[in-house]
């Protein structure tokens, strides 16, 4: 498979971190700086084509980007590391990143975990994640239940949900204020497209050599939807967190911003689930039809070697009743008359 491009990605990656190259650029103007230097916590990730890169170097080639995550990763631009230590020096970045990765952080530590990206920020914060509400959780606990009913598998990245239990988003807007950050946040990952799409995607990673299925599904996904996923309800809120004190005005723009991509006309997600629904349907009917030509060739081949065995037999046969084989009988028993051996055969 030639090497996947950004609408390639996984749909869920490819909205946040879209959301953060649209935010990012527009740090990039408000700056007057052409080449910003941006962190990335919790950014590593692996491709279904067994591809490591770091989002964060795809989505904004014109920086200089840093990811930290916790596994060996040989890709440049990379430190392996905790991101409630982060190595490096206050203010080392203007901008700092996190995607979905405060969920995975136990509770207890995540106020560090933030302090920690506040530390190293010299200009802003940009914290996505899933938070807790019924909607959301709910959800999660239904693909849960999926991956355990279908495959008798747990994922374990939505056990850490579960067992960690999302971050509340009062709390961090509590938690900002305290300090007294400016912030804003908003709504993204449209959560009636974002729960058929990931069952979808779920259903497909038991198929046999569904890579290329899984990337034309994200690309078309991308490409169409992607940009009417930035509303309630959603899977995630995003935060931007400023640490100037005059920066008002900016964060509302980021906020106006992110609402001019959800001015979409109303959908409830019913005929986009409908369609994937089709699709799934599809997929099954292709897969029987699949094992119906399967279990023909195993037939036919069946067949074949059946009837090779019954010439096979009529060959030994003919052999046996033979000219050959009578005389070679003849020899045998002239032998053992003349012996006196015993036939013990």
């Amino acid at each position: 498979m030639p090497k996947l491009e950004l609408v390639d990605l996984p749909f869920d990656q490819y909205q946040r971190y879209r959301v953060v190259q649209q935010i990012v650029g527009m740090v990039r103007n408000r700056l007057c700086c052409s080449r910003l230097r941006v962190l990335d916590v919790g950014g590593f990730f692996r491709t279904i084509t067994g591809e490591d890169i770091l989002p964060i170097a795809q989505f904004l080639p014109e920086d200089h980007t840093v990811a930290v995550d916790l596994a060996e990763c040989t890709v440049s631009s990379y430190v392996r590391g905790n991101g409630a230590h982060l190595p490096f020096v206050d203010g080392s970045f203007d901008v700092v990143t996190t995607c979905d990765t405060l969920e995975h952080v136990p509770r207890s530590h995540r106020p560090a975990f933030v302090d920690e990206l506040l530390r190293v920020a010299a200009r802003y914060v940009i914290l996505a994640a899933p938070f807790d509400d019924n909607l959301t959780r709910l959800a999660d606990q239904v693909i849960f239940d999926f991956d355990q009913t279908f495959y008798n598998f747990e994922q374990p990245q939505l056990r850490e949900h579960i067992e960690n239990v999302l971050p509340n988003r009062g709390e961090l807007r509590d938690w900002i204020e305290q300090r007294g950050h400016l912030y804003v946040d908003f709504a993204s990952g449209y959560l009636h497209h974002w729960l058929p799409m990931m069952l979808l995607k779920h259903y497909l990673f038991g198929l046999p050599d569904a890579a290329h299925l899984h990337v034309n599904l994200d690309r078309y996904y991308n490409l169409n939807f992607s940009h009417r996923d930035q509303r309630a309800p959603a899977y995630r809120h995003v935060f931007v967190i400023s640490k100037t004190k005059q920066d008002e005005t900016f964060l509302a723009q980021v906020a106006q911003s992110s609402q001019s991509l959800s001015s979409v006309s109303s959908d409830d997600g019913v005929a986009f689930a409908r369609s994937l629904l089709t699709l799934v349907e599809w997929q099954r009917e292709f897969q029987r039809e699949r094992e119906r030509n399967r279990f023909m060739v195993v037939q036919e081949q069946n067949e074949q070697l059946r009837e090779q065995c019954r010439q096979l037999a009529q060959h030994i046969e003919a052999i046996r009743n033979g000219r050959v084989m009578r005389l070679m009988t003849g020899v045998r028993q002239l032998w053992l008359g003349i012996t006196g051996a015993k036939d013990r055969l």
